[in-house]
């Protein structure tokens, strides 16, 4: 067989699928299109991909918020032991609810936060501020993510 008849059927052959039918020029699904699975497949992979790191990275701050939770507790077992409360319960939700005022806006009332700091006479009067604040909403934005006190106080308001 000549070069020319080896060229013409490999062609003839490239054109027809497995059961002899001719191919179609642009394939009208996606599962015609062979270029396309792996695409496809890539594609999945990336969003599958994606929502396991974010998942993960989502756990992974849960744990650490749990386990700064649990060494405040422990912290302040610890200084109970020592230390009196100086205001009675509701003094400190009286703190927590003007702290949380001070962040919101669009900047922090740095004056009120120094305020209720100052008058926080011991460790174990800043664990129960701390504890009474709990998590709150971080600002005045919807999407602004819920934070603890200390949380806040690092994001600067």
């Amino acid at each position: 067989m000549s070069k020319t008849a080896l060229l013409a059927a490999g062609a003839f052959a490239a054109g027809k699928n497995k059961s002899n039918e001719p191919m179609k020029e642009k394939p009208s699904t996606l599962k015609e299109s062979v270029a396309m699975k792996p695409i496809a497949w890539l594609l999945i992979a990336g969003v599958v991909g994606f929502v396991i790191v974010k998942a993960g990275k989502g756990v992974a701050e849960a744990f650490r918020k749990w386990q700064a939770g649990r060494d405040i507790v422990k912290e302040k077992n610890e200084l109970e032991k020592t230390q009196k409360l100086s205001y009675p319960i509701s003094q400190y939700q009286i703190f927590a609810g003007s702290l949380y005022d001070a962040f919101q806006g669009t900047g922090t009332d740095e004056p009120r936060i120094k305020s209720v700091f100052s008058q926080m006479k011991n460790n174990l009067d800043v664990l129960k501020l701390i504890e009474v604040y709990g998590t709150r909403d971080g600002g005045a934005y919807f999407w602004t993510p819920k934070m603890t006190l200390i949380e806040q106080i690092r994001h600067g308001g």
